[in-house]
């Protein structure tokens, strides 16, 4: 799996020694689900267990499991050989439970479905858009419920990732209670760190009635080079 700079030290922090909890706030299509999936696949082929994936609905589950966890273990020949056939009567691998070789089982559950996750004991959990979760649910709230999954573990592992929806939702909270470690940028002219705020990008250009321009000189070799459908 090949990292960005910026996803590395997420990935990183599941082995820390003492580190029971890593939480991901982020903008979306950045990281969450890279670090998601090579967390749980880290897991699944270096210290095999129960592990929990979850998401905000039964729908989303689905999709990211047919989209990109299957499709990532089956391109993977020593991944591949870690789970269990469909065809084999005595395993059990369906949409919502993946029974492994050694005898460990992967849980694909949604979180505002909390009756699914009732009885299940995993040493590792992994949430992804929680702030799109109910929390005040006639059934409890879901992130308590899944947290406590894997309570009996001195050393389990909760992931809880989430682009955040409005001030103080679930993600927002629980990024509060971290230590908050924020990604920095070194300035390519002085050196300065920095992070990079969107009201800190800054655009200068020149605006021409009736069609887009930009304040620089374009080569007609680049309008070659560049062109796109």
């Amino acid at each position: 799996m090949r990292l960005y700079e910026f996803q590395k030290e997420p990935l990183n922090a599941i082995i820390e020694p003492g580190v029971r909890k890593v939480v991901l706030m982020s903008s979306a299509q950045l990281l969450k689900t890279t670090i998601v999936t090579g967390a749980s696949l880290y897991f699944l082929q270096h210290d095999p267990s129960n592990m929990v994936i979850a998401g905000t609905t039964a729908n989303t589950v689905k999709k990211y499991k047919n989209g990109k966890y299957d499709p990532t273990i089956q391109l993977t020949p020593s991944l591949a050989k870690l789970i269990t056939s469909k065809s084999d009567k005595t395993k059990t691998n369906d949409a919502t439970t993946q029974e492994t070789t050694v005898g460990t089982f992967n849980y694909f559950v949604s979180l505002n479905s909390p009756s699914t996750l009732r009885g299940l004991t995993a040493k590792r959990v992994f949430c992804d858009e929680i702030s799109g979760v109910e929390t005040d649910g006639d059934e409890g709230n879901p992130i308590a419920l899944v947290s406590q999954r894997c309570e009996s573990f001195r050393d389990s592992l909760i992931m809880m990732c989430s682009t955040p929806l409005v001030p103080d939702d679930p993600i927002c909270q629980e990024f509060a209670m971290s230590d908050q470690r924020y990604f920095h940028v070194p300035c390519p002219k002085c050196g300065d760190e920095q992070r990079l705020i969107w009201e800190n990008v800054k655009f200068k250009w020149k605006v021409i009635d009736g069609g887009p321009s930009v304040s620089a000189t374009v080569l007609s070799q680049e309008k070659i080079n560049f062109n796109f459908w």
